[in-house]
């Protein structure tokens, strides 16, 4: 398993390798120091798809406004994921928690109800993108669906600690937009209020920090902005 930036590609890192499976999340607004603009950013990260064989598989996210690009350029056989109707795997009658959640998963293999122990809307997603590389790598639907289950949490990533004041802290590596919005929307269902706490990284994306503190000051209860990593 293999993350491959937008950098990478860029930078034809990983221009000798033939992947088999290729995931597309989605296109948020990020990295835009490094990329003339979100258009430049997502053609970079179209090369990955445009070069995947015949052979290989695309799993890609239905639900982001960028897949019909992604499914028209590549070559691969693919298998979409989502929420809505249209996707070949998808997400239904979602029960979530704080401590993860709960939906009935339907897959080109049949269906069946799974449990995931991490918590927000945007887990069930990377979920769903994580069970499509499985069934093109031949996985049975019930090994999936178990092992799906015993996930356990990833440090920084929605990590839940308890204060001696009674209140929650939860640390999230939320660096762009898109992500602060959807931490801070997983968490607004479950607490009286929101503080948020954050920054933007230095030497990087400036154009992202008047969108970031926009998004947190009209979700939020109270955001206190930091300096963050000056790097």
């Amino acid at each position: 398993m293999l993350e491959v930036s937008a950098h990478a590609l860029s930078q034809h890192r990983v221009a000798e390798v033939d992947f088999d499976v290729a995931v597309f999340t989605n296109l948020s607004h990020d990295h835009l120091d490094y990329f003339r603009d979100l258009e430049g950013y997502f053609r970079t990260k179209l090369r990955l798809f445009a070069e995947l064989k015949g052979s290989a598989t695309a799993v890609v996210n239905r639900d982001d406004p960028h897949a019909d690009r992604i499914i028209g350029t590549t070559k691969a056989q693919v298998l979409t994921y989502g929420l809505g109707r249209g996707s070949e795997i998808r997400a239904e009658a979602i029960e979530a928690g704080l401590t993860g959640s709960r939906f009935l998963l339907r897959t080109p293999l049949g269906r069946a109800q799974a449990r995931l122990p991490l918590p927000g809307e945007f887990n069930v997603y990377n979920a769903l993108a994580a069970i499509g590389i499985a069934l093109a790598r031949g996985l049975e639907l019930e090994a999936i669906v178990e092992r799906l289950g015993r996930v356990r949490p990833i440090p920084g990533r929605f990590e839940r600690h308890r204060a001696r004041g009674g209140f929650d802290v939860v640390i999230d590596f939320a660096h762009s937009p898109d992500a602060l919005e959807k931490i801070i929307r997983a968490l607004k269902p479950h607490y009286r209020r929101v503080l948020t706490v954050f920054g933007c990284g230095g030497e990087s994306d400036r154009s992202k920090r008047p969108l970031m503190g926009r998004i947190s000051g009209q979700l939020s209860d109270y955001t206190i902005v930091t300096s963050d990593n000056p790097k």
